[in-house]
């Protein structure tokens, strides 16, 4: 399979603590937007990734990228959780 590309994101209100998400796979044009509370800021894009991985892996893409815009997300734990999901 060539790469398939995903994008995540997440705006969230500090008031409400509820986030929106939105993932978007570049590669299929497909879109998925999904709201729900979180902590900070921070756990919002952690779950969009979150929520990006768990789209690729529902369709069955096994070489992804992944596109987010919050470098302080542990994605060497994400990484390892999900390496035998994916073969890249």
């Amino acid at each position: 399979e060539t790469n398939v590309i995903y994008c995540s994101d997440a705006s969230y209100d500090l008031k409400t603590k509820e986030a929106g998400l939105g993932i978007k796979n570049l590669t299929t044009g497909v879109s998925h937007s999904v709201a729900l509370s979180a902590s900070s800021v921070q756990e919002a894009e952690e779950f969009a990734l979150l929520e990006a991985i768990n789209h690729a892996i529902l369709h069955r893409h096994r070489n992804c990228i992944f596109v987010y815009d919050n470098i302080s997300i542990d994605t060497a734990s994400i990484g390892a959780f999900y390496a035998n999901a994916f073969e890249m």
